[in-house]
């Protein structure tokens, strides 16, 4: 997470939506002038805004502030006007593509840097049927499952969107991190592939509030596309209208 009082903006951060790429992007607005931005680091707080701890606390304990933290959780620990006035930012990404990324995510982290079609399909619905899914964008949302964001970052628009946000906040666009902006190693398959009708379902049901809220299609064979920018649109700025959300 970031705070920004210079360009009042908070970023939320979600996993598996290029959020640490994001953050170091924008990082550099949210502390003094010559701090370092690197992939770990601890939480830093300053006139300038506010670093979220990234990585470095995993065995001691959790600062006030860090980088997955949800919505509820930074309400409750920023002061109510920054919360109520600022821009909130987060990166969103259709559901059935973020339960993929997750379940590579899991296989790299278990060394299995060779996994099959047949072996990422049972891996993905006993993650989906048996644990309830990946983590959903619940950092967007309050209690009532509103969306929080008044503005959206789309991972499948990545490129044009890193160019407004550059444009907007005076950043270089070739200056966005890609160290953890990866994808499994099929690249060359649709995610589709990688579904049963089962687990799609599933999906379709645990993020039911992501899909409605951000205007991604329930058609996994849409799950590279972005979103209805209609739907996008109406989602961002009712919390833009919402002068205090429910959380």
């Amino acid at each position: 997470m970031l705070v920004s009082h210079g360009h009042r903006f908070i970023f939320i951060k979600a996993m598996k939506v290029a959020g640490t790429s994001f953050e170091m992007f924008l990082q550099p607005l949210c502390q003094p002038s010559g701090m370092p931005v690197t992939e770990r680091s601890e939480m830093h707080v300053s006139a300038e805004g506010i670093v979220g701890a990234r990585a470095n606390f995993r065995e001691g304990p959790t600062p006030k502030f860090f980088n997955h933290m949800t919505a509820a959780e930074l309400r409750s620990a920023l002061p109510p006007e920054v919360w109520k006035t600022y821009a909130r930012i987060g990166s969103i990404r259709n559901p059935f593509a973020i339960v993929l990324s997750r379940v590579f995510m899991d296989a790299r982290a278990e060394k299995l840097q060779d996994l099959g079609v047949d072996a990422a399909r049972a891996r993905l619905e006993r993650f989906v049927l048996e644990l309830g899914g990946s983590e959903q964008l619940r950092d967007y949302f309050d209690t009532q499952r509103a969306n929080v964001l008044t503005r959206a970052v789309r991972f499948e628009a990545l490129a044009e969107d890193v160019a407004q946000i550059a444009q907007d906040f005076g950043l270089d666009p070739s200056g966005f991190p890609t160290k953890k902006y990866f994808e499994n190693q099929m690249k060359s398959r649709h995610p589709s592939e990688f579904y049963s009708a089962d687990a799609e379902a599933a999906v379709r049901e645990i993020y039911r509030s992501d899909f409605e809220a951000f205007g991604y299609s329930m058609d996994v064979r849409d799950a590279e596309l972005a979103p209805d920018p209609n739907v996008l649109a109406r989602s961002l700025q009712r919390a833009k209208e919402l002068k205090v959300n429910a959380l």
